[in-house]
Order: structure tokens, then sequence, then C-alpha cells
């Protein structure tokens, strides 16, 4: 199992993404975090993307009906 640690106190989803799917990207939030978090943690708010070798996401497919 690989762990990634992040920077911020509320990494909120992640999907990958790029040509060969080996791109994690993490969206993070800010909301409810009181002034002093968000002093500690300017990160939040901002989209992280993160490149795990060896791993990558599965092609989406597609609807059918």
């Amino acid at each position: 199992m690989t762990r990634v640690r992040m920077r911020v106190p509320r990494p909120t989803s992640c999907c990958f993404g790029g040509p060969t799917l080996d791109m994690l990207y993490v969206t993070s939030a800010r909301v409810r975090l009181t002034q002093a978090v968000l002093k500690s943690s300017p990160l939040s708010d901002l989209l992280f993307a993160v490149q795990i070798h060896g791993v990558r996401g599965l092609p989406e497919t597609i609807f059918a009906g």
C-alpha cells in the first residue's frame, strides 16, 4: 500500500489523469478551517498533482445507455 501525505488538513477528492493515467490529482478544501489552521496550512484550497511510480488509474468506460 502506498500512502501519500498531504500538506493540507482537508484533502477532498482524487482522480487519475494525464495521457497515461499516471498522475494523481487531489483537491483540497479550506471551508470551516480556523484562521490559525489556514495560517499554518497556506496550501489549503489548491489542486495537487502527484506522480507515484508504478501506479496508474484505469480508463473510464463509456456509458452505453
